[in-house]
């Protein structure tokens, strides 16, 4: 299990997917879950008054990542294109925040969610927890 948190500036994010190989191995099955800070597909996991989608260029490294070790991300292959908002700023949502497997787990994932785990209560940050169940063979 590889838990991350991305850099904010898109400048960085690059050298920080790449540099992410070292944690990685193509020996085992690897769940990698985080605070991406970005989006791979704006048009389904982000909303924004801004009109335009954001340029890519940012996410190279990370598309490469998933590429190389052909991971799912666990939310798209559960539930499709519905939208599932991990942080919210003002009028702006999105899905920063996600789970990817590679295919040896990829079977055994049974439930992703976004939850709000203090409803009735003052924020302690401005993301939704996400989870994720995997049954055990």
């Amino acid at each position: 299990m590889v838990n991350i948190y991305a850099p904010v500036k898109e400048s960085e994010q690059n050298p920080f997917y790449e540099n992410l190989n070292a944690y990685m191995t193509h020996n085992m099955p690897v769940l990698l879950g985080g605070d991406f800070n970005n989006v791979l597909n704006s048009a389904r996991d982000s909303r924004s008054p801004r009109q335009a989608p954001r340029p890519m260029w940012h996410t190279r490294e990370l598309r490469k990542l998933i590429s190389n070790y052909n991971m799912a991300d666990v939310w798209v292959k559960l539930h499709g294109q519905t939208y599932g908002p991990t942080w919210k700023g003002g009028p702006t949502s999105s899905r920063i925040d996600r789970f990817y497997v590679t295919p040896d787990i990829a079977d055994i994932v049974t439930f992703s969610s976004v939850e709000n785990t203090r409803p009735n209560a003052p924020p302690v940050s401005d993301h939704q927890c996400l989870k994720m169940k995997i049954a055990i063979p």
